[in-house]
C-alpha cells in the first residue's frame, strides 16, 4: 500500500484492524471468509485442480485476477510481515484455528494454512498454482 494509507492504517487510534476496516472496507470479512473457507473444507474448481497436482493437506488456495481493489489489498497486507500476522493471529482466533498462515500465492492469489507446510511442499504448490487457469484447467505453456 503506499505510504500515505499506510500510516492511516498502522497509526489509527484503534489499532491495525480498525485502521485496516476504515482504509480497506471489506478486506478483514473477505480474508476471514477464506479461513472460513478452509475451516469449513471448502473447495472450488482452482483448489481442488492444485490439489490434484500436489495432494491433499492443511490448505486451500483461491486464484484472484490480481487487478481488483481487493486482491491489491489482500496482496498488500499478506506482503507486510508484521501486518500478516497480527491478521493471522486475530483470524486464527476468531475461527478457533491454531497457527493459521495467509500467504500470498500464485498471481496475487492467496493460500490459507494450518501451520508451516515447509519449503518442498510450498514449492509445489505454488508451480501447481501457477500452471492452473481460475477455472481449475491446466494452462497451455508456450
Amino acid at each position: 500500500m503506499d505510504c500515505k494509507t499506510a500510516q492511516h492504517v498502522w497509526n489509527h487510534k484503534g489499532g491495525l484492524i480498525d485502521g485496516l476496516n476504515c482504509q480497506r472496507p471489506g478486506l478483514i470479512d473477505h480474508l476471514s471468509q477464506l479461513v472460513l473457507d478452509f475451516k469449513n473444507g471448502q473447495s472450488d474448481p482452482f483448489d481442488a485442480a492444485v490439489k490434484v497436482k500436489v495432494g491433499e493437506g492443511p490448505y486451500r488456495v483461491t486464484h484472484s485476477d490480481g487487478v481488483s481493489k481487493m486482491s491489491q489489498w489482500v496482496h498488500d497486507v499478506l506482503g507486510d510481515q508484521v501486518a500478516r500476522r497480527i491478521v493471522e493471529k486475530m483470524l486464527g482466533s476468531r475461527h478457533g484455528i491454531r497457527e493459521l498462515r495467509l500467504a500470498n500465492i500464485c498471481c496475487s492469489g492467496c493460500k490459507v494454512s494450518q501451520g508451516d507446510l515447509g519449503e518442498d511442499l510450498d514449492y509445489r504448490i505454488q508451480l501447481a498454482a501457477v500452471n492452473t487457469n481460475p477455472d481449475g484447467s491446466n494452462l497451455a505453456l508456450a
